[in-house]
């Protein structure tokens, strides 16, 4: 399946570049389309709990893979894009809200293919203005991507910047699943 991604990214979410500061960037991404998958996860540290949540999250994304590679209702392959991101919202007493999802490509923005399956939905962002702070790495786990989480809302908190809602993060992976060495990631908060 992701053979058809070795070609490399076709298409970036658009966006303007507000302030540049050394730690990150403030950006504002305009309106777009997404496919996405959605989620509850329970914290828990579990060996068992921890297997159960992978491969949900990994039959969530081969989902969304299907989807992008041609099973749509326009039959046709979307190429590889970015950012694909995750939202994650807390919603306290240890129940994690998340979502991934694909950014659809600019001939598809306003007609999107429709999922042929059900998990996967079509979702319209209204204009999102972000804090987003840049790191490398591969097959991270959720503690890398937490501890650049802190960092940028540290930073953000040192600043004075307006920050949304510091429960609600999005983390963005820009190269494909192929692409071993000098990968991009985000982590972004959403900024008033």
């Amino acid at each position: 399946m992701f053979e058809d991604f070795e070609d490399g990214i076709t298409e970036f979410a658009n966006y303007t570049l507000m302030k540049k500061a050394e730690t990150y960037e403030v950006r504002v991404y305009e309106p777009s389309t997404w496919a996405c998958v959605e989620m509850l996860d329970v914290k828990n540290n579990g060996k068992d709990k921890a297997k159960k949540h992978l491969k949900q999250k990994l039959g969530l994304l081969l989902g969304l893979m299907d989807y992008v590679t041609g099973n749509n209702s326009m039959d046709v392959e979307l190429g590889m894009t970015a950012p694909m991101t995750s939202v994650g919202e807390d919603l306290g007493d240890g129940v994690m809200k998340g979502k991934i999802c694909y950014y659809l490509p600019s001939q598809h923005q306003l007609n999107p293919p429709l999922p042929r399956n059900e998990i996967i939905f079509i979702e319209r962002r209204p204009q999102l203005k972000v804090a987003a702070r840049t790191f490398g790495g591969w097959r991270m786990d959720m503690a890398k991507w937490e501890e650049q989480k802190a960092a940028l809302k540290a930073d953000l908190q040192e600043a004075g910047e307006d920050v949304v809602d510091f429960n609600i993060f999005y983390g963005a992976i820009y190269n494909p699943p192929t692409q071993m060495e000098d990968r991009r990631n985000e982590v972004w908060y959403e900024m008033a």
